[in-house]
């Protein structure tokens, strides 16, 4: 006799999603499941090779240094494990950025946080949402908008790509 699987809701809030991330020093994060006693959390390389396998009663989960390679598509999925009833699953896919964005990203975000001024910052979010790294991004245009806040040049600048970065999708 064959099992049937139904099918329920999906997980909430994965990130990274269809954004680019550096490939140290990432962090895979979704809506916490109030039911969860704890979450398998699984990467896998363009192959469908599994590269990465955690599990996690928190719902951020930090990918070790080394796992991701540089320039490379990743697909990852994040499953409940629950005392009963079925587990909620999310599917989500990110790439990571290759070495030389990521070199001259880093380089260009240590100059500004030296130089720590809303002009900067601004230019700094524009890269980053040009790279796809949409939680850096926003996370840079706050810092700007929290440095400036009643620019309103500024804040008609960072609507839309705040608005882009739903607050699902970017922690």
């Amino acid at each position: 006799i064959g099992a049937i699987r139904l099918r329920g809701e999906r997980m909430a809030g994965l990130y990274p999603q269809d954004a680019a991330v550096p490939a140290s020093g990432t962090t895979l994060q979704f809506d916490a499941v109030p039911t969860a006693l704890r979450y398998v959390v699984t990467v896998e390389d363009p192959t469908g090779q599994m590269v990465f396998q955690a599990a996690s009663e928190s719902s951020t989960v930090p990918v070790a240094r080394g796992i991701l390679l540089p320039g490379t598509r990743y697909s990852w999925h994040v499953r409940t494990v629950t005392a009963a009833g079925w587990p909620l699953e999310g599917v989500a896919s990110f790439a990571t950025l290759d070495e030389q964005a990521a070199r001259e990203w880093r380089a260009l975000k240590d100059g500004v946080e030296r130089a720590r001024d809303v002009p900067s910052l601004s230019l700094l979010a524009e890269v980053e949402r040009g790279l796809g790294l949409r939680a850096e991004a926003r996370e840079t245009l706050r810092l700007a908008l929290d440095m400036s806040p009643d620019s309103p040049d500024l804040t008609q600048r960072a609507e839309a790509p705040l608005r882009e970065f739903r607050a699902t999708d970017v922690r």
